[in-house]
Formats: C-alpha cells, structure tokens, sequence
C-alpha cells in the first residue's frame, strides 16, 4: 500500500474523522448532562440536609428561652411571697 492517497481517500477519511468526533461530542455531552444531573442531586441532598440541621437549632433555642421565661415567672413568684413574709415578720399586726 505504497500508492498515493487521492482526493476521494481524504474526504472518505475526513468523513469518518468527523463521524467519530460527532460521536465523541455526542458522548461527551451525555456525560456532562449525567455529571450536571448528579451534581444537582447532590445540591438538592445537600440543602434538604442543611435545612433539617438549620430547624433544629432553631427549636433548641426556642426551648431554651421558653424555660428562662418560666423560671423568670417562678422566681417573681418566689420574691413575692419572701417580700410578704418579710412584710409579716416585720410588722406585726396591730393588736
């Protein structure tokens, strides 16, 4: 196969070239919709997971908040009745 290539052995070669470069650039387009599809997933995944993390940290402090309300209210209640002893012990009722 020494003979010189004609002009129709490079288009039939430069046909098939490009046949194979469509078929790559097919391929790799697939590809790079699968990586764009995973890595969308992965982002959804990735909030779902930091939302959830976000909810619960938000209820801990609300807890927190609600109980140092309650104490608040408790201990008012307690220096009430301690100033009203006091008041009782101190002044005596009139007799």
């Amino acid at each position: 196969m020494s003979e010189p290539a004609t002009k129709q052995d490079l288009l039939n070669l430069e046909q098939r070239i490009e046949a194979r470069f469509a078929d790559f650039e097919q391929r790799l387009d697939s590809r790079f919709a699968e990586i764009r599809e995973l890595v969308t997933d992965t982002e959804t995944k990735l909030l779902k997971a930091f939302y959830s993390f976000v909810e619960s940290n938000q209820k801990r402090p609300e807890g927190i908040e609600r109980d140092q309300a309650n104490l608040h209210e408790r201990l008012s209640i307690l220096e009430r009745r301690v100033t009203e002893v006091e008041r009782r012990l101190n002044m005596p009722p009139a007799a």
